[in-house]
């Protein structure tokens, strides 16, 4: 089977913490990589891919995903270039700044807000969209969605362990660690630094001493400095952003917070 995954413009929010959204850490990971977990889940073997969203640092990152995720990717010019494909068979079809949610169990999606995953298919001359059962979009139009998806999943941390595996993560003796926390990849955490409830950090993150971490997304490649206080913040690099405003600051003082490259 097919998917087409669509990956329009992002929302603004987006654009002073990242020059790739898709690349943004949810649960660890990055956001495209849950889309290709779903896909697989649901039997897609190849993925067709277009949109403004497509940026060179997205297709460098993708160039992996055959042996990552087994499946065969392919880049189009535009959305209605997909489409046409719907000759060859039925897709599936993610778009929008999104997170796909797979049901299993009695396991409901930690959001309030979804809509379900389409499948299209053309019945001779007629477009045919029915819902994929099982398989749901999680909206991430606004910081304080993709800020409460990022929480609720920490504090689920052990149902992502399967697929959220964290490699390569250093963390010194004299750190405290709850563990309704979520480690991406080659993560540093100093001494006496504490990493309470809630919080997601992406790869390399680096952790300095006697910081405090709480409620809090730290995307990748960023810095905390030492005896900083961090709670219910979105943070990358030298932004930090609250959620529920929405507001902004941004630090040049480099022993604060700061972007590694």
């Amino acid at each position: 089977m097919k998917a087409a995954f669509y990956l329009g413009p992002a929302p603004s929010w987006t654009l002073p913490l990242s020059s790739d959204p898709w690349l943004m850490t949810i649960g660890g990971r990055p956001l495209i990589d849950h889309w290709f977990y779903a896909a697989w889940e649901i039997g897609v073997r190849q993925v067709l891919l277009s949109g403004e969203g497509c940026t060179s640092g997205t297709r460098k990152y993708l160039a992996g995903a055959e042996s990552r995720w087994g499946v065969k990717v392919a880049f189009e010019d535009s959305p209605l270039a997909v489409l046409i494909r719907l000759n060859d068979g039925p897709l599936i079809v993610f778009d929008d700044y999104n997170l796909p949610w797979l049901s299993q169990g009695d396991a409901s999606a930690p959001s309030r807000s979804d809509r379900p995953v389409l499948r299209w298919s053309a019945d001779e001359d007629t477009m045919v969209v029915r819902p994929v059962e099982g398989c749901n979009m999680i909206s991430l139009a606004s910081p304080i969605a993709y800020w409460e998806i990022n929480v609720a999943l920490a504090r689920r941390s052990d149902e992502l362990a399967n697929r959220l595996p964290a490699t390569d993560c250093r963390v010194a003796n004299g750190t405290i660690l709850n563990p309704e926390t979520i480690f991406g990849s080659h993560c540093r955490i100093a001494r006496g630094a504490v990493i309470g409830e809630g919080v997601v950090l992406g790869s390399r993150v680096v952790v300095d001493e006697g910081a405090s971490i709480r409620n809090s997304v730290i995307l990748d490649g960023t810095y905390i400095g030492p005896n900083l206080d961090v709670s219910g913040r979105i943070v990358a690099g030298e932004v930090v952003l609250d959620p529920d405003t929405g507001a902004i600051a941004r630090f040049q003082e480099s022993w604060l917070f700061a972007k590694i490259a």
